[in-house]
């Protein structure tokens, strides 16, 4: 997740998406001609079993891009998410460990003018302390003195941080909002793309049940076609008859007509 680059991340994914959304409106304009013609009668069986199957087709690749592409945005939420978590974790602890972000003990001690009889000893003109007590609590207090700059440069240090800190967190908290957001987009994409399949499912469905029906009819066509030639053929005395009757009719042509 370091030098993560958002930017060119949230560029592609809007890219992308808008291919995917222009594919999504181009295969439902299709969807509408077909249903049109359709609805018209202006087509054949053939026609409408390979407009049937290019459709089928082109939705499966769409929506098999649109999964792969929703499977990826979401590693990528996962990602960011366990990142953030790991860093308030640290964050914490560091913050807890962290001996710059401590103050400083009080003294315990009075100062030497809170004393009377060090007052008035004081008080008295003496190049050299009048005890070693006054010497050690002037030892004593002056790493607390010298303590203040270094505390102030931490501070100023910590305040310089935190605004990238908070840049940061800014930053990452709008690519997971832009990630979520493109995720429910493509779901709605898949979702659209999942109903005009099963809807093509259904039509192809009744072609099929069409086809079948129609093949059904030619076949008993075709059989009461043969059962009626095998009952011509094998009836003998109707082809007497026939004969019977021709013969008849060439006579009465001879005689009468002749």
């Amino acid at each position: 997740m370091f030098n993560d680059p958002t930017m060119e991340i949230q560029e592609l994914t809007v890219l992308i998406k808008n291919d995917i959304t222009a594919l999504n409106t181009a295969l439902t304009d299709l969807q509408t001609i077909q249903n049109m013609e359709i609805a018209d009668g202006n087509y054949s069986e053939d026609r409408l079993v390979h407009s049937t199957t290019v459709c089928d087709d082109l939705k499966s690749k769409l929506m098999s891009a649109t999964k792969r592409l929703q499977d990826v945005l979401t590693t990528r939420t996962e990602n960011i998410k366990a990142h953030e978590n790991r860093k308030q974790i640290f964050s914490t602890n560091v913050s807890r460990e962290n001996p710059f972000l401590r103050h400083a003990k009080p003294m315990t001690e009075p100062p030497p003018w809170s004393n009377p009889s060090n007052a008035f000893a004081n008080s008295q003109p003496s190049a050299l302390p009048p005890n070693g007590v006054q010497v050690g609590n002037q030892l004593r207090r002056r790493p607390a003195v010298d303590n203040t700059p270094s505390q102030h440069m931490e501070m100023s240090m910590l305040q310089q941080v935190n605004p990238r800190q908070e840049n940061y967190t800014e930053s990452r908290a709008v690519a997971l909002h832009n990630v979520e957001s493109t995720i429910s987009e493509l779901g709605g994409i898949f979702t659209h793309l999942a109903t005009m399949v099963a809807e093509q499912g259904e039509l192809a469905i009744r072609i099929d049940d069409n086809m079948d029906e129609s093949l059904n009819n030619v076949e008993n066509a075709r059989g009461a076609l043969l059962r009626n030639l095998n009952r011509i053929s094998s009836n003998r005395w109707l082809m007497m008859k026939i004969f019977a009757v021709m013969i008849f009719f060439l006579v009465v042509f001879i005689l009468f007509v002749a």
